[in-house]
């Protein structure tokens, strides 16, 4: 299921990527996460050529991420200018983000699998 922003990514033709069956499954994405884990939050320019590595993350592993993770809340937020990062919230109130700026989907990948380890 397409959650959020990630429904504007469904454009003509695209709707195969975001499913999950259809999805590439690489890393840790393809078991679920820790229950520690509480949030994962996406922020990323829907324009801006610095996200769009980041976009393309979103696209291929969102729906691998929510098969396996279904009750986690996957937000993602899209604005003008933002730079691309995504923040984890973990129980007890820890947070932790990297910046994602300028990477290729595979450093994006690499990234965020260790932000979640």
């Amino acid at each position: 299921m397409v959650h959020g922003c990630v429904s504007r990514l469904k454009a003509p033709g695209l709707e195969h990527i975001l499913n999950p069956e259809t999805s590439s499954s690489t890393m840790s994405f393809s078991k679920a996460f820790s229950p520690a884990l509480r949030e994962l939050r996406i922020l990323c320019s829907q324009s801006g050529q610095a996200s769009a590595g980041t976009r393309q993350f979103i696209i291929s592993k969102y729906p691998v991420i929510k098969q396996h993770n279904p009750d986690l809340p996957v937000l993602i937020r899209e604005a003008t200018g933002t730079p691309a990062r995504v923040f984890a919230r973990f129980e007890h109130g820890l947070e932790k983000h990297v910046e994602l700026d300028n990477l290729s989907s595979t450093e994006v990948e690499t990234r965020v699998a260790q932000l979640l380890s």
